[in-house]
């Protein structure tokens, strides 16, 4: 049987989830129909949503791979262009440029992907218990939903296609224990069958960030020449 995914938002985060169903239907041969929802341009949400050089990543390239059986990835497509060392943090359009060819490759024998660019109003359980995603005059069931959207409505952040206390009414299955699974499970007040679950375990703990001095490497340089440095 196939397994019909949607998944509600197509930034990076949602575009990764749905490289990991689709890679993962393939690794077992279990099928999946996987549907992407995003409003603006799929592939970029807030992070890469930018057309300047200048801004790099957080993260340098050799973490940043959107493939948990291929951690080099990144790199790989990387190298295409230029010599690059997984130490090195590079400009977020190029990280853009990289989920793009990413999600295009996908789908085969098991994995089926489509991004369908529209705004999703709401999502609700249905009484033979499917999962409706309603959007502009359109209603898609699905067995299963991925959110991928930061919840909280604090001022700057973006806020969800729809009320966040509606999701305690859906029965949630799994649910990441990152930041972005963490305000999931809050918005929500620990809704009774709300379970949080993650691959790594419990959400791990945050630490201060430590004073930059001596010790941690020498003389203070520009945070932009570090990370090209890889430093």
């Amino acid at each position: 049987m196939t397994v019909r995914i949607g998944v509600v938002g197509g930034g990076p985060s949602g575009c990764a989830a749905a490289v990991a169903l689709c890679s993962a239907a393939e690794a077992h041969h279990s099928p999946v129909d996987v549907t992407v929802f995003e409003k603006q341009a799929p592939y970029k949400g807030r992070t890469f949503n930018t057309g300047d050089p200048v801004l790099l990543l957080n993260t340098s390239a050799g973490v940043t791979s959107v493939r948990a059986e291929n951690p080099n990835d990144f790199v790989s497509f990387l190298a295409t262009h230029r010599p690059t060392n997984p130490a090195d943090f590079v400009a977020r359009t190029e990280a853009a440029a990289y989920l793009q060819q990413t999600m295009n490759g996908l789908g085969g024998r098991f994995s089926r992907l489509r991004v369908r660019q529209m705004e999703v109003r709401c999502v609700e359980e249905t009484p033979e218990a499917d999962l409706a995603v309603r959007s502009e005059g359109s209603r898609f069931l699905f067995d299963a939903s991925c959110w991928r959207w930061a919840l909280r409505s604090e001022p700057l952040r973006r806020r969800p296609p729809c009320d966040a206390s509606a999701l305690s009414r859906l029965p949630v299955g799994r649910c990441g224990a990152g930041r972005r699974g963490s305000d999931s499970w809050l918005s929500s007040q620990r809704h009774r069958r709300l379970r949080v679950a993650a691959f790594k375990g419990a959400p791990r703990t945050h630490h201060a960030p430590q004073p930059f001095g001596k010790a941690a490497g020498g003389s203070p340089v520009p945070v932009a020449q570090r990370r090209r440095s890889g430093r």
